[in-house]
């Protein structure tokens, strides 16, 4: 996705951006929709332009007990700045910064955008707390289905 100059110059409120998630660099992510929407604001500042506004994308994650598929909506907030290169004067660090050249058309926020979902993907997802998880002896999936399968019980040390 890219952000046209003239129009951080303008500034815009709750300006309604889509792309297409396949135009996001590959990061692992798999993405349930075609379509990624984010809704961003732009307010110039000495420094350069400060980004925000709300990513909506929707991501699919498989289950680490039962290995089901399970569908993420995403409603992301975004906060970051464009800063001009080399004016960087009293800014926020805990805010994400891109730099830019004044000479540029556009700006491009793939990048950012892209690690913005892989940072809200869950490290461990689970289809439901309750996930039972996959039997150890015939595989089954044991949310939907029973077995009467019995674990063996080992004598080990630990």
């Amino acid at each position: 996705m890219k952000l046209r100059l003239t129009d951080l110059h303008l500034g815009f409120n709750k300006k309604r951006y889509h792309f297409k998630s396949n135009d996001l660099p590959d990061k692992g992510i798999t993405f349930i929709e075609d379509q990624i929407y984010c809704d961003l604001s732009s307010k110039k500042n000495k420094n350069g332009y400060s980004i925000s506004g709300k990513l909506l994308a929707k991501t699919e994650s498989e289950c680490v007990r039962c290995l089901d598929k399970n569908i993420i909506e995403h409603a992301l907030t975004i906060n970051f700045y464009l800063v001009k290169e080399k004016k960087i004067e009293n800014m926020n660090e805990d805010i994400d910064s891109i730099s830019f050249n004044e000479n540029q058309e556009e700006i491009k926020i793939d990048d950012l955008l892209t690690d913005l979902i892989g940072l809200a993907e869950p490290f461990k997802p689970l289809c439901s707390d309750a996930c039972k998880g996959l039997c150890s002896v015939c595989g089954n999936n044991k949310n939907s289905k029973t077995c009467s399968c019995i674990i063996p019980q080992r004598n080990t040390v630990w």
